[in-house]
């Protein structure tokens, strides 16, 4: 009978062995590394937040494209504002009946050369071609969109306006009033789309952050848990290592009486 025990813990204790020192030298390995050794259930759940990290990677280059486009827009809206202000001054003088023709000529002058530089400052802070789309929202189903704005010399109603006599200047005052609302009213529309775009990248932040802390915490093991576990590993190990020495003493006493 004690034979038969014997072989059978001599077959049990070395597999035991065997499969502690795997297990020891797999999670001293996932200390070393930082890292887990995922399950197929755990792969699946790192490439859907991967999934959602990516998409929220993807609006936040959305959301910084369209904040430059806006930053931009907002830049031209006041130089254009500032150029406005310089024109009326000018009519409001040339509009005064104590001023000569050369005076007038002159006022003229520098009212088209602010006047041209409407056009220029339009295209060079991409107004005129602004309009996007950016989708926000965790199904991408709610829309920011910008528009152009439409604020050239021409959609102003001050494209072929001067001030070289004293009724056209006059005359084009309130018009370059109007335009001065018509600017005030794209400031509106571009802070509104900016402070949209400004929250819908705060929230898409903090789903990001959401997303990437539970990937971190699925790739990375509890260091505590795990040392403990490799110190109760490592005293079952030492068990099995002493049942063996017992068993190949008993083993040995059996041989010696049988001998006998």
């Amino acid at each position: 009978m004690l034979g038969g025990d014997l072989r059978i813990l001599g077959g049990l204790l070395p597999a035991s062995v065997s499969d502690i020192q795997k297990q020891i030298t797999d999670e001293q390995t996932q200390v070393a590394k930082n890292q887990v050794n995922l399950t197929d259930s755990q792969k699946g759940e790192i490439v859907r937040l991967s999934a959602q990290v990516a998409g929220a990677d993807s609006l936040a280059a959305s959301i910084s494209s369209a904040k430059d486009a806006v930053n931009l827009g907002q830049s031209g809206l006041t130089q254009i504002t500032s150029l406005l202000t310089q024109m009326k001054s000018l009519a409001t003088r040339a509009g005064t009946g104590t001023l000569t023709e050369s005076d007038r000529a002159a006022l003229n002058t520098t009212y088209q050369s602010l006047l041209a530089q409407i056009n220029s400052t339009v295209k060079n802070s991409k107004l005129d071609s602004m309009s996007m789309q950016v989708k926000s929202g965790l199904n991408g189903n709610e829309v920011i969109v910008l528009t152009n704005q439409n604020v050239d010399a021409a959609a102003l109603g001050i494209n072929s306006s001067d001030i070289s006599t004293q009724t056209s200047a006059s005359d084009v005052i309130d018009t370059l009033k109007a335009a001065l609302d018509s600017i005030s009213v794209s400031q509106s529309s571009l802070s509104s789309s900016k402070l949209a775009l400004t929250t819908e990248e705060r929230a898409n932040q903090s789903m990001h952050d959401v997303y990437q802390t539970e990937m971190d915490t699925i790739n990375q093991p509890d260091q505590n848990k795990l040392q403990m576990h490799l110190q109760q590993l490592s005293s079952q190990l030492s068990v099995n290592y002493y049942l063996i020495s017992q068993m190949n003493n008993e083993a040995a006493s059996f041989l010696s009486i049988a001998k006998g």
